[in-house]
């Protein structure tokens, strides 16, 4: 059987590598590089997480976590509540990297539309090109994925429609003052304050110097999307006030995620929306990389059928 997956976040790549041995399987997303939001961005003296900071081992990684300990990219950084949290000191995207080089990738294809013929699915992409496949998998967050749905005149329910997704605005501080103390193993997310979470990438092993990921609250983020970079930094070193004080940074940059966590997913795993044509991710399987993770694995079982 042909498969095409779209979206080269952790649920398309860990679907790809599931169904390899069986399908001809290919994986296409519009980004230049693999992972969504397991990213890492490399500056001149820094490097950090600026999507999803690290993975809680639980039971739906648990084949992964296995798979990435054997090859030395997972660590534990912090264990928090008797949960464990696992980074990588090469990234968040290194995990997304590793899955990829087992499966057929294509980077840069922004799928359009997608179409019926006999029993094929057919994906029309903005570079022209024009796969037909036996199966369709769609895992782009819900938004996006109506988006195709809606210019390939498939009519989403209302369940579909009613799903959400938080903003967030991210900083990435460089050469952070060493007295600014926030947390003991480098990350903490204040409860009286706009900001979400704040990860020290020096803390992973990630940054050679004190460099901090700051990602704010869903609130804050939604109001404040569009404002420009020199007014959300004012009001982020604000709240970073509040948090700890002797706060000083040399260089910060403003990143922002438009389709962050998902807000009332549906707990179904995936959506066959017709025959064959499915749509899967943290939509389906909840907000972290746990429910993406379960989302995938949920469908490999359906395709099995």
């Amino acid at each position: 059987m042909k498969l095409t997956i779209i979206g080269a976040g952790l649920s398309g790549l860990m679907l790809a590598v599931k169904r390899a041995n069986d399908d001809d399987v290919t994986v296409f997303d519009k980004a230049r590089g693999v992972g969504g939001r397991m990213a890492t961005r490399r500056t001149d003296h820094s490097k950090f997480d600026h999507g999803a900071q690290f993975y809680r081992k639980r039971e739906a990684l648990d084949d992964l976590h296995s798979r990435w300990l054997e090859r030395g990219l997972s660590q534990l950084w912090f264990t928090e509540n008797g949960i464990e949290h696992y980074c990588s000191a090469e990234g968040m995207t290194a995990f997304a990297k590793d899955l990829a080089r087992d499966v057929k990738v294509e980077l840069n294809e922004r799928l359009l539309t997608v179409s019926k013929i006999d029993e094929s699915w057919v994906s029309e992409f903005e570079s022209g090109k024009r796969v037909i496949s036996d199966s369709l998998v769609i895992t782009a967050p819900l938004p996006q994925a109506i988006d195709i749905l809606k210019a390939s005149r498939i009519e989403p329910s209302n369940e579909l429609l009613n799903v959400s997704y938080t903003k967030a605005i991210v900083f990435l501080f460089e050469n952070v003052a060493e007295n600014f103390s926030f947390s003991r193993h480098g990350y903490v997310e204040p409860s009286s304050s706009s900001i979400f979470s704040i990860a020290d990438q020096r803390a992973k092993g990630l940054s050679k110097t004190r460099s901090l990921t700051v990602t704010m609250k869903p609130d804050f983020s939604e109001q404040l999307y569009e404002a420009s970079d020199d007014v959300l930094i004012a009001r982020v070193r604000d709240e970073l006030t509040t948090v700890a004080s002797g706060f000083e940074s040399t260089s910060v940059q403003v990143k922002k995620w438009r389709y962050c966590q998902v807000r009332n997913h549906l707990s179904l795993g995936f959506w066959e929306i017709a025959p064959r044509l499915f749509l899967a991710g943290d939509s389906f399987g909840g907000a972290s990389l746990n429910g993406a993770a379960r989302s995938a694995t949920a469908l490999i079982d359906r395709l099995n059928v």
